[in-house]
């Protein structure tokens, strides 16, 4: 099985893709919490949410989690295998679709906070 996915799901950028880069670890850890297994490591994934009740494409909002760019060195083509999944390709890879219907509801991304570190 290649990274790529089949071309009926190849088709470039999705418009409501929404793509979040973190660490390795962070990666794998966001994508448990969106609901993949557990007994694997992930270095992307993506998570359909539903869509926006103004948007006009009626397209689910779909969120990316991938490695910054400069740790991976094959990012563009796993950019491409995460964009198939937001297109409809389904989580087993094979060519049928997964459907329209968001996988998942996905709370919103919560900013980290930074505690201030006084001396006493």
């Amino acid at each position: 099985m290649g990274i790529l996915p089949p071309p009926q799901y190849d088709l470039g950028e999705h418009p409501n893709a929404i793509v979040v880069h973190h660490s390795l670890e962070e990666v794998n850890d966001r994508c448990i919490g969106a609901g993949h297994r557990r007994n694997r490591r992930y270095i992307g994934c993506a998570v359909l949410v539903a869509s926006n009740a103004n948007d006009t494409d009626n397209l689910p909002v779909c969120i990316v989690f991938l490695p910054y760019p400069d740790k991976i060195g094959y990012y563009e083509e796993l950019r491409r295998h995460e964009m198939g999944h937001c297109w409809g390709w389904g989580r087993d890879h094979s060519r049928k679709p997964q459907g329209s219907k968001p996988t998942k509801t996905f709370a919103p991304l919560q900013a980290p906070t930074l505690e201030s570190k006084t001396g006493a």
